[in-house]
């Protein structure tokens, strides 16, 4: 099993790099829409409250 961490400035590719290099066979984490879905905030919108 390989890991890769993609990372970088806001607003810097990240996500676009990510849809455009996966392949069927790989498993993404988005932090972001895990957020999104948890928390009802709008998609990468920083929130503090809910960080632990």
């Amino acid at each position: 099993m390989k890991i890769v961490v993609v990372y970088g400035a806001p607003m810097s590719g990240k996500t676009t790099y990510v849809r455009n290099a996966m392949t069927e066979y790989d498993l993404v984490f988005d932090y972001d829409a895990l957020t999104h879905a948890m928390t009802s905030t709008k998609y990468q919108q920083h929130n503090d409250k809910h960080i632990h």
